[in-house]
């Protein structure tokens, strides 16, 4: 798993990193998940779905509707009044996308843990 997939949200944030089987009530992890084209319990061959994470979804909504309001505003700001509006939008949009790699980066971590706590089970 790499950075570039957690970023499209394939993941990680859209997806709930682990739940538990309906028949045998074990933790099933996204690893296991992921390899199992059948999207089925690797203990007990139960069908299980992964449920979507609306806050989440919500959030990767917003801050790239953020992004998209900042970008309209920089421009409409240029017309207006010039290159100092322009320069104002790519600093604000500098410093949100150093936010959002920020966070990546610590859900990558988190997504590494779970993997080495799956690996160690």
């Amino acid at each position: 798993m790499n950075a570039l997939e957690i970023y499209q949200g394939d993941h990680l944030g859209v997806l709930d990193m682990k739940t538990s089987c309906p028949e045998c009530h074990k933790d099933i992890d996204l690893s296991n998940y992921q390899k199992d084209p059948l999207k089925v319990c690797p203990h007990c061959s139960v069908p299980v779905e992964f449920e979507k994470n609306p806050k989440a979804e919500r959030a990767t909504k917003a801050f790239f509707t953020l992004l998209v309001a900042v970008l309209i505003a920089g421009i409409i700001g240029f017309i207006v009044v010039g290159a100092k509006a322009l320069a104002i939008m790519a600093f604000v949009q500098i410093i949100l996308i150093m936010m959002m790699k920020s966070q990546l980066s610590t859900e990558l971590k988190l997504v590494r843990s779970r993997e080495q706590q799956a690996q160690d089970k």
